[in-house]
């Protein structure tokens, strides 16, 4: 069995219900599905994408 060596590279979070999967590959974390729910993962500590402040949207 082919199994990982040495420490991961990084950490994959999923978006969705925050299960933390070790990263030993070169595959980027948006490509992975997570292993609990299926959505889409990111790389641990990654800033959200310009625009995406998550707060609260006031119109005026």
């Amino acid at each position: 069995m082919n199994r990982p060596r040495g420490r991961p590279r990084a950490h994959c979070v999923c978006t969705s219900c925050g299960v933390k999967v070790p990263l030993y590959t070169d595959v980027p974390c948006y490509v992975m599905s997570c292993p609990k729910c299926g959505l889409t993962m990111t790389k641990e500590g990654a800033k959200p994408p310009a625009g995406d402040d998550q707060g609260p949207n006031i119109i005026r």
